[in-house]
């Protein structure tokens, strides 16, 4: 099935349409017609898209692999990834991660059980997007009961962004810190060799918008996969070269042997690659491998052997959580001030989206 792409005049707006049919209209449910700019970024061409064409499209392709609520799961967390400016995993995952497992039925379908304050589910990798949610809800239904709650998942699969995750427990009035492993990517010139994975990392405040969610590398891998895509260099080495030598160029990050950098680098590398270490030893807690035995390389990370932590602390635990939201929004307002954004603060009116022109054109091909 092909698209159309009408350049209209000098402002680039432009018009994506589905092909007619014979009667001449365009054939029930493949209409995505919208004007739009377009420009080129770092990652390639993009073009701003309307968030309700957006979610029907990937509602339409997901519910025709699964059940409705995995299907509802899963737009409503892409697309809180596209609200959240975290490409990587938006639409983009979608279409390259997601969509070939879905149909192929390949879907996390553990179990989740509970004994006391230890909520742990005994994962079968696949898509664990509405395994986790589940997950975290039992796990905060028990921090609001016991004070503390501890999420341990053995082969949790593709999550996504962590960050998309954390918004429900913080407007609980919950503290919650995510850990987990992936195949390894990421190593320094020390160790001659990527020793761990892009291991993310994040943090959810109780009662405000704030959610630090970070791996250890510089940049997501799927990052340097675009660069690469659209033959962009990075301004500043982000990876090493299969000789251990620092690199913006995503060819040699990618070429075998070469590797990612955690986001500290220089003398003060150690501050971050311990860092990762400490999470790779968190996800061999939770039931998962380590090093070279996670997974050969991320291409395989579905049939990896990766854990995942979480840890939920109710405002119960608090002794003056009142005083806290005071005291935590003085702070926050104090960096607004100064002209920073908060890490997780997004704005939940957005319309439009800007994503790939190209992925756009894949994804109503599909």
């Amino acid at each position: 099935m092909g698209y159309t792409l009408k350049v209209l005049n000098v402002s680039c707006v432009i018009f994506l349409e589905s092909p007619k049919a014979p009667d001449g209209n365009h054939q029930e449910g493949l209409r995505t017609t919208l004007s739009s700019f377009i420009f080129d970024s770092q990652e390639g061409t993009t073009i701003s898209v309307a968030r309700d064409d957006l979610e029907q499209v990937l509602y339409r392709l997901a519910s025709a692999a699964t059940d409705e609520r995995m299907a509802r799961c899963i737009v409503e967390k892409v697309i809180m990834g596209e609200m959240m400016k975290v490409p990587t995993h938006g639409l983009h995952y979608f279409i390259h991660a997601l969509l070939p497992l879905l149909r192929k039925g390949e879907i996390n379908t553990g179990e989740i059980s509970t004994n006391g304050s230890i909520v742990y589910c005994e994962g079968t990798r696949g898509i664990g997007f509405l395994k986790l949610e589940d997950a975290l809800d039992v796990a905060s239904d028990v921090a609001r009961d016991l004070g503390s709650a501890t999420l341990v998942m053995r082969n949790p699969g593709k999550v996504g962004a962590f960050r998309v995750y954390c918004e429900k427990l913080t407007k609980r009035g919950q503290l919650v810190i995510m850990v987990k492993n992936t195949a390894r990517t990421v190593g320094v010139p020390q160790t001659g060799e990527a020793v761990f994975g892009t291991n993310p990392l994040a943090i959810g405040l109780p009662g405000t918008g704030f959610i630090y969610d970070s791996s250890m590398s510089t940049v997501a891998t799927n990052k340097v996969r675009l660069a690469q895509k659209y033959g962009r260099e990075f301004p500043n080495p982000v990876g090493l070269s299969d000789t251990m030598q620092e690199t913006g160029d995503p060819h040699q990050i990618t070429t075998p042997g070469g590797a990612l950098l955690p986001f500290s680098a220089g003398p003060y590398w150690f501050k971050s690659f311990f860092l990762g270490i400490a999470i790779e030893a968190m996800a061999g807690l939770a039931g998962g491998k380590t090093g070279r035995r996670v997974g050969e390389h991320k291409g395989k990370r579905l049939y990896s052997e990766e854990g995942l932590m979480a840890f939920v602390i109710d405002s119960s635990a608090s002794p003056d959580y009142d005083a806290y939201l005071a005291e935590v929004e003085l702070l926050l307002s104090e960096l607004r001030e100064k002209g920073l954004k908060i890490p997780g603060e997004y704005d939940a009116e957005q319309t439009h989206f800007s994503v790939l022109l190209d992925d756009w054109k894949e994804i109503n091909e599909s």
